[in-house]
């Protein structure tokens, strides 16, 4: 799910929507998106074949050029903040880097980026020029250097105990934090790399101890509300948490009837965009939900 130009952009088996009206239905598995210019850039392939990218034309309404990235299938991918290049992450564990003003995808120039030593399962990059970073099946989070080549000067943060699943820098970029299946968030200083805190636990205040990995942070979204900074998390189990930026403290701040929360956003105004197993983006007031 993406946010460009005011308008929600959200993928899943039923293909590539816009503000829940459907735009395209590809021949392959979209599993990410994101939007730069005119174009969305599209993620995914076919399971235990192809990893694909390609592109969404928004001016022409049609389906640009795609190509075959390899035999893994593409979990994720973003563009840069000044839109200049597009980074993905796929099942072998790679995360790697196209220039968006790359017009023929039949030969791009692509560069590797520090592998993950499992499937790479997200990338995010941080506002204001800030570093991509990557999560992995492997527990590590890694900050990638700007430049592509510069492989070996990247860091890679080895603090969770299972799978990272979800990304996200703070406001200002001077952050990121984490979401893993070990049900943990864990905030990291980016210049350094550098531990600041770990939230324990989101999804297991009403679990058995015998069920406590069962609830898997799957989401993050982090965002200025008024002038205020809210970090809020989602889970397999549908549950909506805050974050304290001052401690190790969360809070429950909705249980909805969905099933997993795969993907969460927060709008200029306010809201809070929830992409779920629901048919549909939902939207929630966050200044109602302090």
């Amino acid at each position: 799910m993406t946010i460009h130009r005011g308008k929600v952009y959200a993928v899943s088996q039923a293909g590539v929507f816009c503000d829940g009206e459907s735009l395209c239905r590809p021949d392959w598995r979209v599993l990410a998106v994101a939007a730069e210019g005119s174009r969305l850039w599209l993620g995914g392939g076919v399971s235990g074949e192809s990893g694909i990218i390609g592109h969404f034309d928004l001016e022409r309404q049609a389906m640009g050029e795609r190509r075959e990235v390899g035999t893994d299938l593409v979990y994720d991918l973003a563009v840069s903040p000044n839109r200049s290049e597009v980074s993905w992450a796929d099942a072998a564990g790679r995360v790697r880097t196209l220039a968006t003003e790359t017009v023929d995808l039949t030969e791009p120039d692509i560069h590797e980026r520090m592998k993950h030593e499992g499937i790479a399962r997200v990338v995010a990059y941080g506002p204001h020029g800030g570093p991509l970073a990557s999560g992995g099946r492997d527990g590590a989070v890694i900050l990638h250097q700007a430049a592509p080549a510069d492989r070996e000067a990247s860091r890679r943060l080895q603090e969770h105990t299972a799978g990272v699943e979800s990304l996200a820098f703070s406001p200002d970029g001077q952050w990121i934090a984490s979401g893993s299946i070990d049900a943990k968030v864990r905030w990291h200083r980016v210049a350094d790399g550098r531990l600041i805190r770990t939230y324990q636990g989101l999804g297991m205040e009403d679990e058995p101890v015998v069920g406590r990995l069962m609830a898997r942070v799957l989401s993050l979204a982090w965002g200025e509300i008024e002038g205020v900074s809210r970090l809020i998390a989602g889970t397999s189990t549908g549950g909506l948490y805050e974050l304290s930026q001052e401690s190790s403290r969360w809070e429950r701040i909705a249980q909805l009837d969905v099933g997993s929360i795969h993907s969460l956003a927060i709008q200029a105004g306010g809201n809070l965009l929830i992409g779920s197993q629901a048919r549909e983006v939902l939207s929630r007031p966050l200044l109602e939900a302090r």
